[in-house]
């Protein structure tokens, strides 16, 4: 077996602003990837990034995909850093279709290059699994917040006014509390017409993202239950740019579609 090299490959991509460093599962090796992904992600101190995507590339089949959050927590899925895999291994093997795997199940995905270094990408998620809603007491208010899986657990609050956003950090921390099933990602959602809603984020083991594309396919999901309706195109604005959803009629996959930048690529010496 070859020898793994001590300093590592990467690439730096971003999907509507959040970024990820890319490296081989087979380079990490024996190296804690929990750690590594802490190391990785620090912008004062590492590469810099909201997570950390470990990828594994067999000879034939679907890409493997693994996604750590900056503080070295593993997550179930992450729509936009699944978005930058498949660009990246369609980039690589010159065609259109590919198959990458998570935890959770197999995404097929369409990619289109736009520029040299950008491309749009159409790829399934899983369904979404819309729970029981509950409220929580934010001074004195009652915030009924909507739980929605999909492949990992998002909670929604939907807000009135698009000024009640600078709420993000207080409304989180309050959905959070007595939470012991590994934290939950929170998104504000604030209808702003015919299946359109703009979309404000706190991921979990990140904080405050740009953009969360798991958290896009929730909100649609939820927008579409509390307006009683059956649309299934939604348009999703977060910080980072917009996002379409394609919500199915039956309990099949929800489908992204969005973009996908490589920023950089280069080679990162690591201790250990």
């Amino acid at each position: 077996m070859p020898e793994r090299p001590s300093a590592l490959s990467f690439s730096c991509w971003h999907g509507l602003g959040n970024d990820y460093v890319l490296l081989s599962g087979f380079e990490i090796g024996e190296r804690s990837p929990e750690s590594l992904a802490v190391a990785v992600c620090d912008r004062r101190r590492g590469i810099g990034a909201d997570g950390m995507l470990v990828l594994s590339e067999p000879p034939t089949g679907p890409m493997q995909f693994r996604i750590f959050n900056a503080d070295g927590s593993e997550a179930e899925l992450c729509g936009n850093g699944l978005r930058c895999a498949a660009a990246m291994w369609a980039d690589r093997l010159g065609v259109t279709d590919v198959r990458v795997s998570s935890s959770v199940g197999t995404h097929a995905a369409r990619v289109h290059p736009t520029t040299p270094q950008s491309w749009q990408v159409e790829m399934e998620l899983v369904p979404v699994i819309i729970g029981p809603s509950h409220v929580v007491s934010l001074e004195g208010d009652a915030v009924e917040v909507h739980a929605a899986a999909v492949g990992n657990p998002h909670a929604v609050v939907i807000i009135d006014d698009v000024s009640q956003c600078d709420r993000l950090a207080e409304i989180a921390a309050a959905v959070r509390v007595g939470d012991s099933g590994g934290g939950v990602n929170v998104h504000l959602a604030c209808l702003s017409g015919d299946h359109q809603v703009s979309m404000w984020s706190d991921e979990r083991g990140v904080g405050p993202v740009d953009a969360c594309a798991t958290g896009a396919a929730a909100v649609a999901a939820i927008s579409r239950r509390v307006c009683g309706g059956g649309q299934a195109e939604w348009n999703v604005a977060m910080a980072g740019g917009e996002m379409q959803v394609r919500l199915p009629s039956d309990e099949g996959p929800v489908v992204m579609a969005g973009p996908a930048e490589r920023i950089c690529s280069g080679r990162w010496h690591v201790a250990g």
